[in-house]
Order: structure tokens, then C-alpha cells, then sequence
């Protein structure tokens, strides 16, 4: 039996599972060397439930005193919470939160950090997924909100976002 077809077939199965993935898996040999490492904070991307307006937010966090803030502004009742100890001597955090939603199904999540070689600064690119014309929907005020941490450094980090819609289809019997 010649194994060469079923090789074929299993990469290309692999390479199509990964690019559907969008960027969420870190393959270490297909890494871009422009690309800069992320961790992702535990309990992050998340949707917190509303009770005031709240404007979207990017922000570059250097000490825990900005941790607090962005935290108090996305979520005024004081329910976000960073479980982990972030040590600010060795780390950034980048947060990000759309504007606050009347209804369930919007996400937001910083899918990676790059080099911008033309000006030397880092891209942080947010990905922002909001539900179809299909999708059943949850009505209550919401605030979608994503935080990860990079390496400390001197650049100027900006964010690029990506709007996408997401497809759902309503079943009907």
C-alpha cells in the first residue's frame, strides 16, 4: 500500500485545521520573526455584564495602578478582577473593551502583537466579532474585554482592528 496519498491528505487536513484557527495556535517553526510572543491573562477574553454606558477602550498598562483603572472603567461594580500577579518590571499589558453592547454575542480578543518595520513600533491586532442577522441574542448590557501581556520594551505600541461578522443560522421548525 503506497502511503504517500495518505500523507497528502493528513497535511492538508493539518494545514487547513490550522489555518481556520485564525492565529490561536503557536506552531514554534512557523513563527513570523516580526511577530512578538503574547501571553494570555487567565480568565481573558471575557464578557462582563453592563449597568453604565462605557466607551471602547485601548490601553498600554505599565503599573498596577493603570491595571486598576482600565479595570474600573470597563467595569464600574468592581467584578473584573487579573487573578495572576503581573510583575511590571518584565511586562506590559495591552487591554482592550468594545463600547458597551445592548445585547450578548459580541466578542473581542487580541489575536497577536507584531513589528511595523516602516516606523519601528509594535501592532497590537484586535479582532472584533459581532453576531449576524441570524443569531439569537441575549438582551442585556454587556462589555466585551481581552487583556494579554507582552515583554517589556521601548516601542510605541498602537492597535489595528478587524471587524468581522459572525454567521449564525436560526433554526426553524
Amino acid at each position: 500500500m503506497n502511503l504517500i496519498p495518505v500523507a497528502v491528505i493528513v497535511l492538508l487536513i493539518l494545514g487547513a485545521g490550522y489555518l481556520m484557527t485564525k492565529g490561536d495556535l503557536n506552531i514554534p517553526f512557523l513563527k513570523n520573526a516580526d511577530e512578538i510572543e503574547l501571553r494570555r491573562i487567565e480568565g481573558f477574553p471575557t464578557v462582563l455584564p453592563a449597568s453604565t454606558q462605557v466607551d471602547k477602550q485601548r490601553w498600554v498598562i505599565k503599573t498596577q495602578a493603570e491595571l486598576d483603572d482600565f479595570l474600573k472603567t470597563v467595569d464600574p461594580s468592581g467584578l473584573a478582577k487579573v487573578a495572576e500577579s503581573i510583575n511590571f518590571d518584565k511586562e506590559y499589558l495591552l487591554a482592550v473593551s468594545n463600547e458597551t453592547r445592548p445585547q450578548g454575542g459580541h466578542e473581542i480578543k487580541i489575536r497577536r502583537v507584531y513589528k511595523n518595520s516602516k516606523d519601528n513600533t509594535l501592532r497590537a491586532s484586535v479582532h472584533e466579532q459581532r453576531p449576524g442577522d441570524g443569531c439569537i441574542l441575549e438582551q442585556y448590557l454587556n462589555t466585551a474585554v481581552d487583556i494579554v501581556a507582552i515583554s517589556k520594551n521601548d516601542k510605541e505600541i498602537g492597535f489595528e482592528v478587524i471587524k468581522d461578522i459572525k454567521n449564525c443560522e436560526e433554526s426553524r421548525e
